[in-house]
C-alpha cells in the first residue's frame, strides 16, 4: 500500500514539474491506458498509471506548431503550381526559387540580403497536399515541417498551412505565427491579381525584418 501512494507521488511530481500545468498533467496520469509491457519502475509506478504515456501525449502537447487556413477565388492548378516551381514560390514567398518538385527534390530559397534556407519534399499529392522538411535554415527554421493542404469548397480553394518543430518552442514560433499570415496573404493576392509580395516587398512585422 505505502509502494502504491509513493508511486503515485512520485508520478504526480514528475508530470507537474515538466509541464507546469497540474492540471493537465494529472489528467493525462490519470486517463492514461496501460501499456503493455511497461515495467512497474520509475518510482514504483504500476501500468496502470503508465507514465511512459504521460511523458508522450506532454511532448506532443508542448510541441510548437502554428496553423493558418486562407480562401482563394482562383484555380487550384495555379495554387499547386505556386508552392511546386521556381517562380510561383518567387511569386509570393522568396526572393528567388530553385525547386526539383519531386518526393525527395530539393528546394532553396534566398530571400536577398537576409538568409537561404533549404528544403526537401517530403510528400506531394497533386492539387491535394506538399509537404517540405527544412535542411538547412537558421533557428527554428531547422528541422521544421510545412504542410499546405489544398481543398475546393464555396467557390473557392482554401488553404491550410501546418508549421510546427519538436525540437522548439511556442515562443521560437511567435514570428512565424504572424508571419504566415502575411506570406498566404500573399500567395493569394498572386493567384487573385497576379502580383504576390514576396521578400523583401513582404510586410514587414518588425524593425529588421
Amino acid at each position: 500500500m505505502e509502494e502504491r501512494r509513493t508511486g503515485s507521488v512520485c508520478k504526480w511530481l514528475v508530470c507537474i514539474r515538466l509541464t507546469r500545468q497540474s492540471t493537465f498533467a494529472s489528467k493525462l496520469a490519470w486517463n492514461s491506458k496501460p501499456l503493455r509491457g511497461f515495467p512497474s519502475r520509475y518510482c514504483g509506478v504500476r501500468r496502470k498509471y503508465s507514465l511512459a504515456i504521460c511523458l508522450i501525449q506532454i511532448w506532443r502537447h508542448n510541441m510548437a506548431k502554428v496553423k493558418h487556413r486562407v480562401g482563394i477565388a482562383g484555380s487550384i492548378d495555379k495554387i499547386f503550381n505556386a508552392l511546386t516551381t521556381d517562380t510561383g514560390l518567387a511569386g509570393w514567398w522568396a526572393s528567388s526559387a530553385i525547386v526539383n518538385a519531386e518526393v525527395g527534390g530539393k528546394v532553396n530559397l534566398t530571400f536577398d540580403g537576409l538568409a537561404v534556407l533549404r528544403f526537401q519534399y517530403v510528400e506531394i499529392q497533386p492539387h491535394k497536399l506538399v509537404s517540405i522538411k527544412c535542411l538547412a535554415g537558421p533557428g527554428p527554421w531547422q528541422d521544421s515541417e510545412i504542410r499546405f493542404e489544398l481543398e475546393r469548397a464555396d467557390h473557392q480553394v482554401f488553404v491550410s498551412l501546418t508549421h510546427d518543430n519538436s525540437a522548439s518552442s511556442e515562443d521560437d514560433f511567435l514570428y512565424f505565427s504572424t508571419k504566415w499570415t502575411c506570406y498566404l496573404l500573399s500567395l493569394r493576392d498572386l493567384i487573385e491579381t497576379g502580383n504576390g509580395r514576396p521578400y523583401p516587398n513582404d510586410i514587414k512585422i518588425h524593425v529588421g525584418d
